[in-house]
């Protein structure tokens, strides 16, 4: 009977902690982050300890009351605080993590609205001056078929200053051999030579691609 009383009880602690072991809080310096971020907002590990803490310490008592359990009331009490104390504890860390991480994700909602935001107006603003010149930079001539090259366009104003946050129409004169996705990324498709243009502001900018056969 004793043997039965020392498994029993023993199955909190090793069931236990829940929300020690397996709940994450949010990462530190979260606050300046923009992009996702992985943290538990379930409450199932800490709600598991509670759970487990109390099933443990009332069948701890319920042992106190029979006088054939074989267990000393000492025994007993040391069991009972350190069940106690053991899901408690990690009830109370669990619970924690979950909050911050709760106000760390609507946190991180707000701040990509607000980034998203500023950044349309820097581009409304930018969509007020008037584009001279379009220029595509950081690409290579030369590629490979099944090869990928980011292309990097920039828009100038009248006095040759950069016009910042200013967005392009992208687009391949032979989508065959190079096509070019909105973000700029060209994909080597096939030998020959595409002309890739770059529209802001009916001011456009060229770059020639020259697909070659891969080695």
């Amino acid at each position: 009977m004793k043997r039965t009383i020392t498994v029993v009880a023993s199955t909190p602690f090793l069931l236990g902690a829940c929300g020690l072991l397996f709940t994450q809080g949010p990462p530190s310096e979260h606050e300046k982050m923009l992009t996702p971020f992985k943290c538990t907002e379930s409450m199932m590990g800490p709600t598991l300890d509670v759970v487990l803490g109390v099933v443990g310490i009332w069948f701890l008592r319920e042992v106190e009351m029979d006088t054939d359990a074989s267990l000393s009331s000492t025994t007993q009490t040391y069991w009972s605080v350190a069940l106690g104390g053991v899901t408690g504890a990690s009830a109370i860390v669990g619970f924690d993590r979950v909050t911050k991480c709760r106000e760390a994700r609507r946190d991180l909602t707000l701040r990509q609205a607000e980034a998203a935001a500023a950044l349309a107006t820097r581009r409304r603003s930018a969509d007020l001056i008037a584009v001279q010149k379009v220029l595509i930079t950081d690409g290579r001539d030369t590629t490979t078929v099944g090869t990928w090259t980011q292309l990097v366009a920039k828009a100038y104003d009248s006095t040759g200053a950069v016009i910042l946050d200013k967005s392009f129409a992208w687009s391949s004169s032979n989508d065959t051999i190079a096509s070019v996705s909105a973000a700029g990324l060209v994909r080597a498709r096939r030998v020959g030579t595409a002309v890739i243009t770059a529209n802001a502001g009916n001011v456009v900018g060229t770059a020639n691609v020259v697909v070659v056969p891969a080695r």
